[in-house]
């Protein structure tokens, strides 16, 4: 397989595959049956070891516009985006999750609302399906040009409580948005290990903003997104605090290239470390399974490095939106950070 179909495509649409055979045929269903046809669906088989390499040759023997690559090792979503991107021909770049699905009209609505503005982005609103509910955030935002670009960085770096629009996943994902190709071919973008980098998505978007203000909100939900939440209070210890910090250092570089934004979009970056900080350290303490030795060595990692101490001090503790609604959590989280930036003082004065 990875025949080249015979029509030029208005959209190539790549879709990384792990194990999705749950949801896989009514995925690829809702795809094919665009309204808009002229459609490159590259499948990227991430090493499956369920159903889902036959069902994606099933689709691909009885649609020529289905073309199925598979990666020699399982590498993730974000590198098997990256083998779709190097094949993609169509004139504009999309993404999809293996367990989601759109509107019919959903790819026709994005293309010609970027050909109607020449934009290099247009991002549609999202059904969001979690837990045997269905929502739709809307973002209201009646902005253009270079206001609502940074407008939607800031949001993308993070959200205070007084910003009052949908979680940032939503404006993060590259599930609901159409890319001009040659666009990203010309600021070279590529994703980066989610094995290494916690949040892909959100350096690959913050990437394209920060390059371009052609940007346009369409206001329609069109696509369907199966939400999965992790165990955040199980699953997020002092190793996921690091690819967060290299996440965010790596976001900073960008931000400081960039001189037309103001001091208050970057500063939100400093929140998002934050955040991470007291969920990851009480995960440590409580679960390491290398013992509490082990636990508060990985604790005084993240509690003195240097990223870690840069945001602490640019933050305001009380503007921090704990991980938890327990109000017990959210004391303890405010605290902890109040003693770190009392400890980094001190320490700073000691020398």
């Amino acid at each position: 397989m990875g025949t080249r179909i015979e029509i030029e495509p208005k959209v190539s649409v790549i879709i990384p595959v792990y194990n999705s055979e749950e949801f896989l045929v009514s995925t690829l269903n809702s795809v094919i049956s665009q309204t808009l046809s002229e459609l490159e669906i590259i499948c990227i088989n991430d090493c499956s070891t369920d159903r889902s390499a036959e069902i994606l040759s099933e689709f691909a023997c009885k649609d020529k516009r289905v073309v199925v690559y598979t990666n020699a090792e399982n590498v993730g979503a974000a590198l098997s985006r990256n083998k779709g991107l190097e094949r993609a021909t169509g004139k504009y770049v999309t993404f999809m999750d293996s367990d989601d699905r759109l509107e019919p009209d959903m790819y026709e609505a994005l293309y010609r609302e970027a050909l109607r503005g020449g934009y290099d982005v247009v991002k549609c609103d999202t059904f969001i399906h979690a837990a045997g509910k269905v929502t739709t955030p809307v973002y209201e935002l009646d902005l253009t040009g270079k206001e609502l670009r940074d407008r939607m960085i800031a949001l993308l770096l993070y959200q205070f409580e007084e910003d009052d629009l949908p979680t940032c996943l939503w404006l993060g994902g590259v599930w609901n948005k159409l890319y001009r190709r040659a666009f990203l071919c010309e600021i070279n973008i590529f994703f980066l290990s989610e094995r290494e980098f916690s949040g892909e998505d959100f350096l690959f978007n913050l990437s394209v903003l920060l390059k371009t203000d052609k940007i346009q909100l369409l206001r329609q939900p069109l696509y369907h997104y199966n939400y999965h939440p992790g165990s955040l209070g199980a699953s997020y210890f002092c190793q996921c605090y690091q690819n967060t910090v290299r996440t965010c250092r790596l976001a900073d570089e960008k931000l400081l290239a960039d001189d037309t934004l103001p001091a208050c979009v970057t500063e939100r970056l400093y929140y998002r470390v934050c955040t991470g900080i007291p969920i990851g350290v009480l995960n440590e303490l409580k679960r390491n399974p290398r013992g509490k030795k082990e636990a508060v060595k990985e604790v005084v990692s993240i509690c003195i490095h240097p990223f870690t101490r840069k945001a602490i001090h640019r933050v305001e503790i009380k503007r921090i939106k704990p991980t938890s609604d327990s109000m017990a959590y959210k004391v303890l989280a405010r605290t902890l950070l109040g003693f770190l930036r009392v400890v980094h003082l001190f320490a700073t004065d000691k020398k």
